[in-house]
C-alpha cells in the first residue's frame, strides 16, 4: 500500500502534485536544494539537499513508498541508485534518460514514426559546417540538457551567429534545430498505468511570451482531426516509453 510519496524537485509542478496528493490522504516528502521550496512549503517534510546527494536521496527512498520527480533536470544517477536499492521509482530512469536530453528525445520520437523539425547534435565548432548544411538556417541552437523557459537557446541565422552562440554555451552539448513556420503550439497531457492503459486529456493550445508560457487555451482551437492526431501521438509516445504516471507531449 502506498502511503507516502517522495518527490525529487521542489518547484511549482511538485507543489501542484503535492496539494492534490494531500487531499487524497497521502504523505509527501520532497527533496530540493532550496529551503522552503514551493513544493516543500506544502509537503509534510522537505529534505534540503542537492539532487546528486547520495545519502539524501537514499533517505528519501527510505521515508517513502514510491518516488517520482517533478521535472527532468535532475541527476539521473540518483534515480538509478534508487532503483538499484529496490525503491519504486516512476517514471523510470530509462524514461528520464530520453526526456532529459533533447538529442535522444528527438531521435526517439523519430523512431516512433513521428516527425520533428530537422535537427543535429553539435559537440563543438568543428561540427558546424556539416550540421548547418543538413539542418539549414534560420535555426535554434539549444543546450541538449538543462534548458527551460527559453534559457539555453539562441536563434541563429548564419554560421557566424552559430559560432558566437557556441562560445556563449561554454562547451555544453548542443542541438541545432531548423526554425519552422507553425500555426500554434499544442500540448497533450496523458496518464499511463502499468497495464498499458492510457488516458489522453483534451488537447490544449499554448501561447508564449518571451519564451515563457503565458496562456493555455483548452480545448485548443483546432479541428477534430488535428486533435485526434495529437492525442494519438501522445498515446504512442507514452506507450513506447513505458511511462507509468502523468506526462505531457508538446507539438507544433
Amino acid at each position: 500500500m502506498i502511503e507516502a510519496i517522495g518527490v525529487i524537485g521542489g518547484g511549482q509542478l511538485g507543489r501542484m502534485l503535492t496539494l492534490v496528493a494531500k487531499r487524497m490522504g497521502y504523505r509527501v516528502v520532497v527533496l530540493d536544494p532550496q529551503d522552503r521550496s514551493p513544493c516543500g512549503q506544502v509537503a509534510d517534510e522537505q529534505i534540503v539537499a542537492r539532487y546528486d546527494d547520495e545519502s539524501a536521496v537514499r533517505e528519501l527512498g527510505r521515508r517513502t513508498d514510491i518516488v517520482t520527480y517533478e521535472f527532468e533536470n535532475i541527476a539521473i544517477e540518483s534515480v538509478r541508485m534508487l532503483e538499484e536499492s529496490g525503491a519504486c521509482v516512476t517514471p523510470s530512469s530509462a524514461v528520464l534518460a530520453v526526456t532529459q536530453d533533447r538529442v535522444r528525445e528527438k531521435a526517439f520520437v523519430n523512431a516512433c514514426g513521428v516527425k520533428t523539425t530537422p535537427f543535429a547534435a553539435v559537440s563543438s565548432e568543428r561540427d558546424l559546417n556539416g550540421v548547418a548544411a543538413s539542418v539549414g538556417f534560420p535555426a535554434i541552437l539549444k543546450t541538449a540538457q538543462g534548458g527551460y523557459d527559453g534559457k539555453g537557446q539562441w536563434r541563429v541565422t548564419s554560421l557566424d551567429d552559430a559560432r558566437k552562440a557556441i562560445a556563449d554555451a561554454n562547451d555544453d552539448a548542443l542541438v541545432l534545430e531548423r526554425v519552422v513556420d507553425f500555426a500554434r503550439e499544442l500540448s497533450v497531457v496523458a496518464t499511463r498505468a502499468s497495464d498499458n492503459s492510457i488516458v489522453a486529456f483534451p488537447v490544449a493550445e499554448n501561447v508564449h511570451d518571451g519564451g515563457i508560457l503565458d496562456t493555455t487555451i483548452a480545448p485548443a482551437r483546432i479541428s477534430d482531426a488535428t486533435a485526434q492526431r495529437a492525442r494519438e501521438i501522445a498515446i504512442l509516445i507514452g506507450g513506447r516509453l513505458k511511462i507509468v504516471g502523468t506526462y505531457c507531449v508538446e507539438l507544433f
